[in-house]
């Protein structure tokens, strides 16, 4: 079932990425396009709330994925990303089924597809400043347990799905070619839904719970290492903070270019 909650940021994106590629045509074509493959893994632990203000739960998700880059133009890389995804809703409660459940099944894996675009926006001596974009979805796989503890057999199958963006500034200190540090503000939304279904004799039902993220706000340190002359590491860790506490988040990723 194709999840309804809203995508505004997609929107923004493409309008961005649209506004770029304009602007690149009026700089004039440059030398040429350069390509690029990337391998990484992200992690991320996100509070949300799956309805009353008092339902709040931790939604933790783990994604490993293949991209591949673009450089049109000297200021601009575009990203398309496709990979699998393990999403751990524990915790939610579903109590509009004819018999409830705690969600206690642990992570559903699934599958992710995403792009991103980076633009430089000016240069300061040593410093850097792009604007970066980003937007990830996942589809998460249908989990099915047996209901355990009753005198006929039963099952409760769940099935997640989330999609994240960002859109942010990015500082670089360019003071050496190999090790060049980074700090990225950003906004952030997360929205998703998780649906279960339940079978137990003749009672069977369907609920959907809909996930917001209680943080809009992340702040991220990261670097990049040139580990060859075309093979560069990525690494990064942000905060996310939200009333009441701090979320997290981790990437690590190999890129080599063409």
């Amino acid at each position: 079932m194709k999840p309804k909650f809203g995508m505004p940021p997609a929107l923004v994106l493409s309008a961005l990425a649209l506004g770029l590629l304009a602007a690149g045509e009026a700089r004039g074509a440059g030398s040429g396009p350069e390509f690029g493959l990337g391998l990484g893994v992200a992690t991320f632990s996100r509070t949300v709330a799956s309805g009353g203000a008092a339902d709040l739960t931790k939604v933790r998700a783990t994604a490993v994925s293949v991209s591949g880059t673009c450089r049109p133009a000297p200021w601009l890389v575009l990203e398309l990303v496709a990979g699998l995804s393990s999403t751990n809703p524990d915790g939610l409660v579903f109590g509009a089924l004819p018999i409830s459940i705690d969600y206690e099944a642990g992570a559903v894996s699934g599958l992710l597809l995403g792009g991103g675009l980076a633009a430089k926006l000016g240069v300061f001596g040593r410093f850097e400043i792009e604007g970066a974009g980003r937007f990830v979805y996942s589809q998460g796989a249908t989990k099915t347990r047996p209901m355990s503890g009753f005198a006929v057999p039963g099952t409760a199958g769940a099935k997640p799905a989330w999609f994240e963006a960002s859109l942010g500034p990015r500082l670089l200190y360019r003071a050496s070619a190999g090790f060049v540090p980074y700090l990225r503000l950003a906004a952030d939304w997360f929205r998703g839904s998780l649906v279960v279904t339940e079978a137990l004799a003749d009672l069977a039902g369907q609920e959907k719970l809909t996930l917001k993220a209680k943080g809009v706000l992340e702040a991220a340190l990261g670097a990049d290492i040139a580990l060859r002359r075309r093979l560069t590491l990525r690494a990064e860790a942000g905060l996310l903070p939200r009333p009441g506490g701090v979320d997290a988040a981790a990437s690590a990723a190999l890129f080599y270019r063409f």
